[in-house]
């Protein structure tokens, strides 16, 4: 017999959340060290299968892509007629991070302060915008993104970076390619 299964992207992210969970890094981490997890729609899922439970706070996209453009947070896209409230530019000042360390889920910490704590034996999962078919990831990003900060941070204290991705993000494109075409500067305009 044989079966077709389509799951929808949050079942899949799910199942991703499962298979990241089950990673010997993410495991040895979540128990003696440091989760660091970029909230997403993707890592959401990930913190409730590591702790067992959801996250109550810092949840916001950046980056999703709706109807109404792209790289905006979630309450935008949904048509939240708040204003986005005032923040520093500079990405270490970020405190949405959620950081699963030793087990238990933590309050707010700057970026900064995070990213100097870890260690090669702590990880770090930031979700993704696209993945093409040679598996590279892609990740939209404003004028002053955070992964440029969490890159260099990486190569100064080598922590693993896990990208998790679904195959809806698939892209027909390399990264390179995509990003090429997509540069900033090009465009007059845009959504989002």
């Amino acid at each position: 017999m044989l079966a077709q299964i389509v799951l929808t992207p949050a079942e899949s992210k799910k199942l991703i959340a499962k298979a990241v969970a089950g990673l010997e890094a993410v495991q040895k981490a979540a128990k003696r060290g440091i989760v660091a997890l970029h909230p997403s729609s993707s890592t959401y899922f990930i913190v409730e299968e590591i702790t067992g439970s959801k996250p109550k706070t810092n949840y916001w996209v950046c980056g999703v892509v709706a109807p109404r453009g792209m790289c905006v947070e979630m309450a935008m896209a949904l048509g939240s007629t708040l204003t986005p409230h005032e923040e520093s530019t500079d990405p270490g000042d970020l405190q949405g991070t959620w950081v699963i360390e030793k087990g238990q889920l933590r309050g707010e910490e700057k970026l900064s302060s995070l990213l100097c704590r870890m260690t090669p034996s702590d990880v770090y999962v930031k979700g993704v915008n696209a993945i093409d078919p040679e598996g590279n990831v892609g990740i939209l990003f404003g004028l002053e993104g955070s992964m440029g900060y969490i890159q260099a941070a990486r190569k100064r204290r080598n922590f693993t970076i896990v990208y998790p991705a679904g195959l809806e993000k698939l892209i027909p494109i390399t990264v390179k390619q995509a990003a090429k075409e997509a540069q900033f500067t090009r465009y007059e305009a845009g959504m989002g």
